[in-house]
């Protein structure tokens, strides 16, 4: 590890001329694997019926849910 050798060396304070170029590590950038939990989303409509939909949903299908959904008779 840089900071143990560092600190095995001697304790006087490093000088420009004395660090030599400096080194540049690879860096792997790693894709977030956590599982995001997206809140499903609420679309109350005026007659009382409340619809949900998650991260996802197909448009078109969702268009067909509210339209009988918004309808007043029973479903």
């Amino acid at each position: 590890m840089a900071l143990e050798a560092a600190a095995d060396e001697s304790s006087q304070p490093s000088t420009p001329s004395s660090m030599g170029a400096p080194r540049f590590l690879p860096v792997h950038v790693l894709a977030d694997v956590s599982p995001a939990v997206a809140e499903p989303i609420e679309i109350a409509l005026p007659n009382g019926r409340v619809v949900r939909v998650r991260p996802g949903f197909d448009p078109a299908t969702l268009v067909r849910v509210l339209a009988l959904a918004a309808e007043e008779t029973p479903c």
